[in-house]
């Protein structure tokens, strides 16, 4: 049934008019004009008008829909009405009008959506700090034989607390400096080259993924620090190094070894700092004797010795230098050098590793020592060369040889040391470099590198023995005394 409002048909209906509508209504349409009409429902006990406006698109009539009262005012839905009217008009489907219209409003917000999402993505990549991205390099970007050990604890230690927060975007060569700066005040200049090349790298792998690249729009900062100028004056930033132990200095180690031990129990007071461990003592001399580099004996894994048949295969995985350079190696054990790795095995225990890390407080977590352990150890020992006491770090000077009177040693001039031996003693450097597994350049000549597979095994396993009877003959007191005070150098060689 169709109903009009009290002033008759042609009348508009009233706000007050509507609400007076009584609920057996329900079903009954209301009509306004022009054709606009609105149907009574009820809906939970609440009642509301659907108005329609009724209209002709070729011999079909439509209804456009224009809202409900009293959701929607009389007002609106009559101005939807005129709105259809005018498209209908101008030849246009005022249903597809609105739909269009509908679309586009969902653009529109799509739009303002994504770019206040966009915005938002904005401010949280401009605001990536320097310690995100070296957790994502870390992730992704690096991955060195220790399992990014040395990596994680310069940083962690030298870098972070200085930078960590700062924003990548805003990075500049001299936040860069104040790290280098800050290493480099503590006299540990080899450190802070070491530290600029993880940068550099770091930074190097940045600029190229996104979202860092963006955010180091003013370049790589590192590429702008001038390391040398920041170095001390008096370091090599070479790091050429020359020091090479005379027979003298390597028979005063093994008699200060000794000294500090039995000087150790037979102090009553055992709190007196204790001498050092028989595995450090075992890794000086298989440095001396094998020519290995430090930390390819803290990743040797006890299946990789066969003592008996005196050999030690190392995993190029394990080897120092470019990926593409490095090979696997296989050191010939003198019977002086299998002597310290049985002293090494014992002390592992049940560790898969040579050796094992005794910090670890998770007792089941087997993992190796960490590289650098014995270096410090040593340095610690040599405190006239260190500059200002560490805290918390015991120092004294007894490893220090020859009354520092040619410096302080280190594990890798042992190595250095030991090859000096050998071509001391006639041994061809050939044969030495490949002792050492340095890479053995051949030109540009490709095809010859790759099939130059000759490994030299024989030469290299009688080097290594030559080495190890000088070395026994040496510290059980076979060399004359005037032999002792010779100095060995790359330049004025010990005639054996």
């Amino acid at each position: 049934m169709t109903r009009y409002p009290k002033r008759g048909k042609g009348a508009r209906w009233t706000v007050k008019e509507l609400e007076a509508v009584p609920a057996e209504w329900a079903g009954d349409h209301l009509a306004d004009g022009d054709g606009l009409t609105g149907e009574i429902r009820i809906q939970r006990g609440t009642m509301a008008v659907v108005w329609r406006y009724a209209y002709r698109m070729g011999d079909k009539v439509k209804r456009f829909y224009c809202g409900s009262w009293p959701e929607r005012t009389l007002d609106e839905i009559r101005t939807a009405r005129n709105k259809a009217r005018a498209d209908i008009k101008a030849g246009r489907n005022p249903s597809a009008v609105r739909d269009l219209e509908k679309a586009q409003v969902r653009e529109a917000m799509a739009a303002e959506s994504a770019a206040v999402t966009a915005a938002e993505e904005e401010a949280t990549t401009d605001a990536l700090s320097f310690q995100e991205m070296y957790e994502s390099w870390l992730e992704s970007g690096v991955k060195r034989a220790d399992g990014n050990t040395e990596v994680k604890r310069i940083v962690v230690k030298d870098v972070l607390p200085l930078i960590g927060d700062t924003p990548v975007r805003s990075m500049r060569d001299k936040d860069i400096e104040r790290v280098i700066r800050s290493i480099v005040g503590r006299g540990c200049n080899r450190l802070a080259e070491v530290t600029y090349q993880i940068l550099g790298q770091m930074f190097h792998w940045a600029e190229k993924r996104q979202p860092w690249r963006k955010l180091l729009s003013e370049g790589n900062p590192v590429e702008l620090v001038e390391l040398g100028v920041l170095l001390a004056d008096d370091y090599d930033p070479d790091n050429a190094r020359e020091r090479v132990l005379p027979p003298i200095e390597i028979v005063e180690l093994q008699t200060r070894y000794r000294e500090l031990e039995e000087q150790y129990l037979a102090s009553v007071d055992k709190r007196k700092r204790k001498p050092p461990s028989k595995a450090l003592q075992a890794v000086s001399w298989i440095c001396l004797s094998t020519l290995c580099r430090i930390g390819e004996l803290h990743l040797t894994e006890i299946t990789q010795l066969d003592l008996r048949e005196g050999t030690w295969f190392i995993p190029k995985a394990n080897v120092k230098g470019r990926k593409s350079q490095k090979r696997d190696h296989v050191v010939f054990l003198s019977p002086f050098a299998v002597k310290h790795f049985e002293t090494l095995v014992s002390l592992a225990g049940s560790s898969r590793w040579l050796l094992p890390s005794r910090d670890n407080d998770d007792a089941e977590v087997d993992q190796p020592m960490y590289k650098q352990a014995f270096t410090k150890q040593i340095k610690d020992r040599q405190a006239m060369f260190n500059g200002k006491p560490k805290a918390r770090r015991a120092s004294d000077n007894s490893l220090v040889l020859g009354k520092g009177q040619n410096g302080n040693w280190t594990p890798h001039d042992l190595r250095r040391t030991g090859s000096t031996i050998m071509e001391s003693l006639g041994i061809d450097p050939n044969i030495i470099d490949r002792c050492q597994n340095h890479v053995i350049h051949t030109g540009k000549n490709r095809v010859r590198r790759h099939y130059q597979l000759y490994d030299y095994a024989d030469e290299k396993q009688a080097a290594w023995a030559k080495l190890g009877e000088y070395l026994e003959r040496l510290l059980s007191g076979a060399v004359a005394p005037a032999e002792l005070q010779k100095r060995l150098t790359a330049k004025q060689l010990l005639t054996a």
